[in-house]
């Protein structure tokens, strides 16, 4: 009984931090007027033109160096974000079939539902800690945490040492990790 309720509450918790990231995600995206391109096979936005924004009038990245890739052209984070995503459901659903199986030892499925919440703890922080860089006024970004490492990539052209210092200070206070073991990169596109 114990052992249902335990399953029930790890998947209740992976569902919510799913859709959590799935929400961030389709925010972050339609924030960035990126996620009508990713909805449709257009390779240019309707009309031929750029989107702007309409909260400041004119065109995203305009001046910032921060342009939208021209026509035929991929969008690193944007790319980046679809390849993780899809990779960690491939590796969520292994995980999910191996919970499942009544033919897999007891212990072995305990490990699987050890590594799914993991997976989904490491998902969780990773959103948060993008939104937070992105809160202190950074175009994009992207983190990728490993057990005792953590790459950020900051859409920028370049990061000033105030800057590296800002998304620093933001990995050091989420993680715990040590200033050395954290890898900050910029990239305009």
């Amino acid at each position: 009984m114990l052992m249902v309720l335990r399953k029930k509450r790890v998947l209740a918790i992976s569902a919510v931090l799913l859709l959590a990231a799935v929400a961030l995600t389709y925010a972050a995206a339609q924030e960035q007027g990126v996620l009508r391109y990713l909805l449709t096979w257009d390779v240019q936005p309707p009309g031929g033109g750029t989107p702007t924004d309409p909260a400041a009038g004119k065109t995203p990245g305009a001046g910032t160096g921060d342009q939208e890739p021209a026509a035929g052209q991929t969008d690193f984070f944007v790319d980046f974000r679809l390849d993780r995503e899809r990779t960690r459901a491939e590796q969520l659903e292994t995980l999910r079939d191996l919970i499942n199986n009544k033919q897999v030892p007891e212990d072995a499925r305990r490990t699987a539902a050890d590594q799914w919440l993991a997976i989904t703890k490491q998902i969780g922080k990773e959103l948060e800690l993008e939104g937070l860089v992105k809160a202190k006024g950074f175009a994009d970004c992207i983190i990728f945490l490993r057990e005792t490492q953590c790459t950020a990539v900051v859409k920028a052209a370049s990061l000033s040492r105030g800057d590296v210092a800002q998304v620093g200070d933001i990995i050091i206070r989420g993680t715990g990790l040590a200033p050395k073991e954290i890898n900050i990169l910029s990239r305009a596109q």
